[in-house]
């Protein structure tokens, strides 16, 4: 997946997504929402709280 791709799907702009990458900036509470939608994951595992 490219970053042109993902963006839209979570409501940011490329630019955006590549400082959430580089952890430049903090996902907002309605970004990691779209985010656990789109990976299939829990707010745990983005957070680096999933001990599975």
């Amino acid at each position: 997946m490219t970053q042109e791709a993902v963006a839209p799907q979570l409501g940011i702009s490329r630019a955006q997504l590549a400082n959430l990458e580089a952890n430049r900036s903090e996902p907002s509470l309605k970004v990691l929402r779209s985010a656990m939608e789109v990976f299939s994951h829990s707010a745990d595992w983005f957070l680096g709280n999933d001990n599975s």
